[in-house]
C-alpha cells in the first residue's frame, strides 16, 4: 500500500533491539553495544548477501543509520551549551561530501553502504548542526518548526506526491531527484 513500508519494517526491528538494550542502565554502555551490534549486523549483510527477507532486515546496513540517531541523541543529552563554532562546519562537511557525491556519481542514490557513508554521515552532521546551533526564533525558525511538525506525515505521502508530479508535470529525472532530495 504504501511504498515506504519496506523502512517501516527496519524501524521495527530497530525499536526492537533498542529496547532489549535499555535494560542497561549505562547510556556510555547501551551506546556501545549498539555500534557494535550495528557494525558487526552490517559486516554480516556484506559477507553473506542474504537472500532470506529477515536475514536481510537483520544484517542491513540500516542499523548503522538507526544508531546515528541514537548516537546523536546520546550526544544532545550530554552538550551542556550550544556550540557557536562547530555547526557551520558540520554544515560544510555535508555540503563538501554531497557535492562529492554528485560530481562522482551523478544523481545515482546508493542502496547499501555507499548510501551510509556519503548521505547517512552527512545528514547526521546536519542534523548535529542544527541541534548545537543557537536557539532562534522568527518566521524561519518557525517554518522549519512545522516542516519538523509534519515530516512523519510527509514521510508517508512523499512517494505518490512526486508520482502525481511526474506525470503530470513530466519533469527531467533531474527535477524529480531535486524533488525526492527536498
Amino acid at each position: 500500500i504504501l511504498n515506504v513500508g519496506w523502512s517501516l519494517i527496519h524501524e521495527l526491528y530497530f525499536y526492537s533491539i533498542f529496547s532489549l538494550i535499555l535494560i542497561i542502565s549505562s547510556p556510555r554502555i547501551r551506546l556501545t553495544i549498539l555500534w557494535v551490534w550495528a557494525l558487526l549486523s552490517s559486516s554480516l549483510y556484506f559477507y553473506m548477501f542474504p537472500e532470506n527477507p529477515w536475514l536481510q532486515v537483520v544484517t542491513n546496513p540500516f542499523n548503522i543509520e538507526f544508531t546515528l540517531g541514537a548516537t546523536l541523541a546520546y550526544a544532545m543529552s550530554n552538550i551542556q551549551s550550544y556550540s557557536y563554532r562547530l555547526w557551520p562546519h558540520c554544515i560544510l562537511a555535508t555540503l563538501m561530501t554531497l557535492i562529492y557525491w554528485i560530481s562522482q556519481f551523478g544523481w545515482y542514490f546508493p542502496e547499501s553502504i555507499e548510501r551510509v557513508i556519503f548521505f547517512s554521515l552527512p545528514i547526521s552532521l546536519l542534523a548535529l548542526a542544527a541541534l548545537i546551533s543557537p536557539p532562534t526564533s522568527g518566521p524561519v525558525a518557525h517554518f522549519f518548526e512545522r516542516i519538523g511538525d509534519a515530516s512523519y506525515s510527509i514521510y508517508l505521502t512523499h512517494v505518490p506526491v512526486l508520482a502525481v508530479i511526474n506525470t503530470l508535470a513530466a519533469p527531467s529525472s533531474l527535477q524529480i531527484n531535486v524533488l525526492f532530495a527536498l
